[in-house]
């Protein structure tokens, strides 16, 4: 029986370890924290259910509900607001995603910024026949800047602090300056078109449901991968102290 190694049991190493282990393989995944999800995790305070990643799915991704529905989560899903709240000055401003027009009536930006989006708009518009929400590599020629290098060379500051960096962070799970502008267009493209759904127990479901199937190993980080011709060695560090797995 052929052996895999995933380093990390966040989303992509989980699915990576569960479809490996469908079509024959023996996988070991090692886990550096105590618990899978990486940046999906699901917590529970006073009652509360917090997803410290994206609190909506959008059903346009169709390779995760595909997946979702295989694991047997698909009833589990529930529609999820297309509200999203920017605080400035004390105040909290509402744009709605299903209602794009929104962005242009709010009064979290001023009559100068909204020229500005028109321009966003317009460079969004030139883009989007090149984007696949699926494949944003089918978009490669567009991915020469940050969306924090666009925002300041075709927006404003004002347009980059209220809702470019907002947008960076609640849907790429990053900071304006670490996301490329492609990303950022192609979640624009994808936000405006799908259907907006959750768990109400959290995203993390979808993990935990994955890991209950894997032999996974917490607490334990991977130092070095070595690949030689016939084997991969992974060093790690866990409970025990340092140890070694071949694959």
């Amino acid at each position: 029986m052929k052996s895999a190694i995933v380093v990390g049991a966040g989303l992509a190493g989980l699915t990576a370890a569960y479809r490996l282990k469908q079509a024959g393989w023996r996988v070991k995944v090692l886990e550096a924290a105590h618990e899978v999800g990486g940046r999906a995790v699901s917590l529970t305070k006073q009652g509360y259910t917090i997803d410290t990643g994206a609190v909506g799915l959008g059903t346009v991704y169709k390779d995760f509900m595909d997946l979702v529905e295989e694991l047997g989560l698909k009833d589990r899903l529930t529609p999820s607001s297309t509200i999203a709240g920017t605080a400035r000055g004390g105040k909290v401003y509402e744009i709605d995603s299903a209602k794009p027009l929104t962005a242009l009536t709010s009064k979290l930006l001023s009559f100068g910024s909204k020229l500005k989006m028109v321009s966003l708009m317009r460079d969004l518009g030139k883009v989007k026949a090149h984007l696949d929400i699926r494949d944003v590599a089918a978009a490669a020629e567009f991915d020469d800047e940050t969306i924090e290098a666009y925002a300041k060379r075709r927006l404003n500051p004002e347009l980059l602090e209220y809702f470019i960096e907002p947008l960076a962070r609640t849907v790429n799970l990053s900071r304006a300056n670490r996301v490329s502008k492609l990303e950022v267009f192609n979640s624009l493209a994808g936000l405006f078109s799908t259907t907006l759904v959750h768990f109400p127990e959290g995203v993390g479901v979808v993990s935990n449901t994955m890991a209950k199937q894997l032999d996974v190993r917490f607490n334990t980080p991977a130092k070095s991968v070595q690949r030689y011709d016939d084997r991969v060695e992974v060093t790690y560090l866990g409970p025990q102290g340092v140890g070694t797995i071949e694959s």
